[in-house]
């Protein structure tokens, strides 16, 4: 965060820096540190970010994720779906939106999506897998659901991501 923080401070029309920030305070807001100043400093970040960049698909991934967790499901699901017709092939923007396709009514969707997200990066990150897990156990397909969650190491079974 603090190098990130340092980096906007140098160049504040740096989208992607603002990126990279949201994803930062996101992550410490998930982990419990002070949720309420990290939420916000993390929805500033990603707004701040589509407002410089437009066409940066990952900055309408965040500010999508942002607007999710307030609520604003309508709002979400318009920036998710301009970030997938700004970066179909993109495996983080197809992530973030696979974890909250069911919450727009599309869990049939977010497993072609899997497939599609797991042949774009065979070597996909472990933060992953559980988004993957819990996407093919909304389908019913459970094989994959639990080959997903053996690419998770025990201490990491009941982390969200």
């Amino acid at each position: 965060v603090r190098l990130l923080t340092r980096a906007v401070e140098l160049d504040p029309g740096l989208a992607r820096a603002w990126v990279e920030l949201s994803h930062s305070h996101g992550i410490l807001t998930g982990f419990g540190v002070e949720r309420d100043k990290n939420r916000a400093l993390s929805a500033e970040a990603a707004e701040r970010a589509v407002q410089l960049d437009p066409s940066d698909a990952e900055a309408h991934a965040v500010y999508a994720m942002f607007l999710g967790d307030r609520g604003e499901f309508e709002r979400a699901k318009a920036e998710f779906d301009t970030a997938l017709r700004l970066a179909p092939g993109q495996f983080e923007v197809l992530t973030f939106y696979i974890d909250w396709a069911s919450t727009f009514g599309e869990p049939e969707r977010v497993a072609q999506l899997v497939d599609k997200a797991v042949s774009l990066n065979p070597g996909f990150p472990m933060w992953s897998a559980r988004i993957f897990a819990h996407a093919y156990f909304m389908v019913g397909r459970y094989e994959d659901a639990l080959r997903m969650l053996d690419r998770l190491t025990p201490e990491n079974y009941g982390r969200k991501h």
